[in-house]
This record gives C-alpha cells, structure tokens and sequence, in this order.
C-alpha cells in the first residue's frame, strides 16, 4: 500500500508539471509585432502547438479592437486553426511608434494605406511562430479590416484567402473593387448583416455582379455586422468555419 501511494505522489507532482507545460503551448499568449515602419503592435496568440496548422489573422475595423474577436477565437482555435489578434496601429495597445505615443484619430491619408504593413508584421510572425513557416495563412477583417486584408491580398499572393465582414466600397482611400481587380492571393468570401448593414450590403451587392470564380457572397439576416456576425450569429459563425475548413480541405492540408 504504502509502495502505491509514492507512485501516486510521483505521478501527480511529475506528471502535473508536465501537462501544464504542454497546455501551456497553446495557451492564449501575448505578443508583440515589430512593423518596418516603426511601429510596435500588441497582439494575442492563440497557438495550436503544430507547425502544419494553418492560420489566421484577424483584422478589427477602425475605432475598434482585438476585443471584437473574443467569442469567435475560440471556435476557430478548436476547428484546428492558430488565431492572432492584433490590436491595429493607433489602437487599443498599439500607440507606440518609434517610442512616441500616436491613435489612429491623427492619421492622413496614406497613413491608412500603410497598416498594410501591420499585416505583414502578423505574417512574418506567423511564419516564426511555432516553427510554421510553410503554414497556410488566412486573412479574417471586419469593416476597415476587411478593406485592409484584400489590399494585402493584393500586395502578397501568400495569402490563402480572405474573409470579408461588413466591408465597405471605399474606406479611407482603400476601394473594395480596385482591391479585386489587383487580388492575387486564395479564395474570397464578403459577409454582410442584409437591412442592418448599409455599407457591407452596399459592398455584396456590387462585387456580387463580378461574377469571379474565387468570390462567394454570404448575406446573414440576424441583426449584425463587422465581427459580431461570427461573433454574435451562430449561423454567421457556422458559416466562416465552413468556409475556412473547405478551403483547408480543398488544398489538401
């Protein structure tokens, strides 16, 4: 009995250690992005502990935060996917610019244009991240964010695909339909919250008659728009991870 009971004790304080730190892989874990433009972005980690994993990236809309994503990282993490939030230049944690202290309220014009690079910043940490360097990388942005991550799509054909949440025709000098016509990365899919989301509507309607083959329009009827249509509409959530799990399958991962 007494030859059992050191097992257990060598069980439960050897193995106890263990587990966290295999936990502790894919816990939620702060970060920070250096940009080449000086910025230091605060972001969040949510690792999968398998450099094979794909990825995203998930972009908030102007005035908002990595805050929006909160109830839908989650679902995206399970469905075998590492998730990072970044806080976009100018908000939320991200103020500092070669240590002086910036929001987005001041930018001009081609300040906008230049948080592209915000997004290069998550990619090359994406790579580094958990030894992932050929891992597929998935762009999720709502409003402005959404904007953004098909600009990039533009810049980079790295990108696997990217989803679109209440995006608009033209925000802060970045226009949706341009953006297509250069894209050159995956697969595109443009949400909107139908009545209750003007410019995402606006946004649907229009690119909708491009009739192209990598597009998919998605019109959810449940009250929302930006994040909270994956966050709040369970149907809206469904139907991102849907989407992000063919695209997956589709290329063989």
């Amino acid at each position: 009995m007494r030859d059992l009971f050191f097992i257990f004790l060598f069980l439960f304080l050897g193995a106890g250690p263990f587990r966290s730190a295999q936990a502790d892989e894919v816990l939620p874990r702060p970060v920070e992005l250096k940009t080449r433009d000086g910025w230091t972005l605060s972001a969040t980690f949510h690792g999968t502990g398998d450099p094979a994993s794909p990825a995203c990236i998930l972009l908030h809309d102007l005035g908002h935060d990595r805050g929006d994503w909160t109830k839908v990282t989650g679902a995206i993490r399970d469905a075998g996917f590492a998730v990072l939030t970044p806080d976009l230049r100018g908000h939320g944690r991200s103020t500092i610019r070669r240590g002086e202290e910036h929001r987005w309220t001041e930018f001009a014009g081609t300040d906008f244009r230049a948080m592209t690079q915000d997004v290069q910043a998550a990619v090359d940490f994406l790579r580094e991240a958990e030894e992932g360097g050929e891992r597929r990388i998935f762009l999720i942005g709502a409003g402005y964010g959404g904007n953004l991550a098909l600009a990039f799509g533009g810049e980079s054909a790295s990108i696997a695909g990217c989803a679109l949440l209440s995006p608009g025709l033209e925000l802060r000098g970045l226009s949706l339909i341009g953006a297509l016509r250069g894209y050159r990365s995956g697969p595109v899919l443009i949400a909107c919250g139908g009545r209750h989301d003007r410019l995402g509507s606006e946004a649907v309607e229009k690119v909708g008659r491009l009739h192209r083959a990598d597009l998919q329009t998605l019109t959810l009827s449940g009250g929302h728009k930006g994040a909270a249509l994956v966050g709040e509409d369970d149907k809206g959530k469904s139907r991102l991870l849907d989407w992000l799990n063919g695209e997956r399958e589709e290329s063989g991962k």
